[in-house]
């Protein structure tokens, strides 16, 4: 994937996390309106919802994390995307505790060119103002 040849965005999952989760102050307009995609919305997110207010070992946090819809809304409009810069990053294939694990050489000590945009913030308010308009549609 990184040495595909083609320019790759990386999403790291603290992003999602921190700009990613509408907090209820923040899904607010989306009670209140009445829509059929607002509706939907509100039940398919029910459950998370909960879970990130009221499970035990959920963040207690009064809103619902969207990890992928922010990276759908970044491809979608590039505006959602706030900060990022250029780096090399490389997939760990061999090792037994970081199998997976994305490498991203912040501080250019593999001499490695950079082959991927790291995003480092996400615009919530961007993010949440699509949400919004993409749910008042039906």
């Amino acid at each position: 994937m990184l040495r595909g040849g083609f320019d790759t965005v990386i999403v790291p999952w603290d992003v999602c996390v921190q700009d990613g989760t509408l907090l209820a102050e923040e899904l607010r307009p989306i009670l209140e309106m009445d829509s059929k995609l607002s509706s939907f919305y509100l039940s398919v997110n029910r459950s998370a919802w909960s879970f990130m207010r009221e499970h035990p070992k959920g963040p207690g946090v009064d809103g619902v994390s969207h990890p992928d819809s922010l990276m759908m809304a970044m491809a979608i409009d590039r505006r959602v995307i706030a900060a990022s810069d250029p780096f090399f990053v490389d997939v760990e294939c061999a090792g037994e505790l970081t199998r997976g694990y994305s490498a991203v050489d912040l501080m250019g000590f593999t001499d490695q060119p950079p082959n991927a945009e790291v995003v480092l913030r996400a615009d919530r308010e961007q993010f949440t103002e699509m949400r919004i308009q993409v749910l008042a549609t039906a």
